[in-house]
């Protein structure tokens, strides 16, 4: 009977054992899914923030075309400016 009650409480002490490594598992799979979870949410954060860059891209390179455009048309009516006052200065 004493061994039996011995191999008990063994047998006891080993569930009990068991039982707290199963807790800790169970911690571990909630700040695995926490993390996962995390981890797509700033995948989904980042791929706005890659469309909206590529939005901010396109739309830069049209500005730079029409500003290019811009300073051209500035520096030729410069020039026109230039050579007419250059021509009207030799005639006088």
């Amino acid at each position: 009977m004493i061994m039996d009650e011995s191999r008990l409480a063994s047998l006891e002490g080993k569930i009990d054992k068991i039982l707290n490594r199963m807790e800790v598992v169970a911690r571990l799979e909630e700040r695995q899914i926490s993390t996962a979870n995390l981890i797509e949410r700033n995948k989904n954060r980042l791929d706005v923030h890659e469309e909206r860059i590529t939005d901010l891209e396109t739309d830069t390179r049209g500005m730079q075309t029409s500003a290019s455009i811009m300073e051209r048309g500035y520096w030729i009516i410069f020039s026109a400016i230039v050579g007419f006052i250059m021509y009207f200065g030799k005639g006088k």
